[in-house]
């Protein structure tokens, strides 16, 4: 329960600095903004700007720019858990090489 209610203000702290950053930024630092970082991984700005359909309008943006950083941070949160509990990271490994090499052939 604490999990959800954190991660509901933190979610309403990353949109308020997403939609206060000052326009004078520059392009690239405005989007390398980091929002939210979990371990060594972090998104940015520009990550969730690109990823948010043209035709919304503002509040329908906000709302799926919130929906989609909580999207993010649960992915990121489970990850790490369940890496953390795989016995035989080699084989993953060398299956996920296997798969990308399939998939650049087709």
């Amino acid at each position: 329960m604490w999990h959800k209610i954190a991660l509901s203000l933190w979610s309403v702290a990353v949109m308020l600095l997403f939609f206060s950053c000052k326009e004078n930024f520059s392009e690239k630092n405005r989007e390398e903004a980091v929002l939210v970082r979990i371990g060594d991984k972090a998104l940015t700005r520009g990550d969730l700007e690109r990823e948010i359909p043209d035709r919304l309008k503002s509040k329908d943006s906000a709302l799926f720019a919130d929906n989609y950083i909580k999207q993010w941070v649960d992915d990121q949160l489970l990850y790490d858990v369940a890496s953390r509990n795989i016995p035989d990271k080699e084989n993953i490994d060398r299956m996920v090489e296997r798969y990308r090499q399939e998939l650049v052939v087709f």
